[in-house]
């Protein structure tokens, strides 16, 4: 049973980190991540933590869903209602970063110029 508490606890992270880099970051960059390596990964996180970049790695379903979510207007029944109405905005970008998750597609966000990421990735 813990095993499964940790992974929900896991994609709950994931679900908040994702919805943050799409409020707080104006770019995004696509990357296939097919054949690259958990160190390879580590390491190019860390050059973009320097840039105050963020790369975002999960399963395609679950961040449209918390892209959706971020997008889609509070309703008074929701339980965050009152928290969400204050500070929601509709991010039309968004549907644009929706329609591009296929396959093993993770995304860094950034505001930063796009150069200094790809000499991230380039190295």
């Amino acid at each position: 049973m813990g095993a499964v508490k940790k992974t929900k606890a896991r994609k709950g992270e994931l679900w908040a980190e994702l919805q943050d880099a799409c409020a707080k970051y104006n770019k995004a960059l696509f990357v296939n991540t097919n054949n690259v390596t958990s160190k390879q990964i580590s390491i190019m996180r860390k050059g973009f933590r320097a840039i105050d970049a963020v790369m975002i790695c999960g399963k395609n379903t679950m961040m449209k869903a918390s892209i959706t979510a971020l997008n889609t207007a509070p309703a008074e029944d929701d339980e965050d209602y009152e928290e969400r109405k204050a500070t929601w905005e509709h991010r039309p970008h968004l549907e644009k970063v929706i329609t591009q998750l296929k396959g093993n597609t993770s995304i860094i966000f950034t505001n930063s110029c796009l150069l200094e990421v790809r000499a991230i990735l380039d190295s």
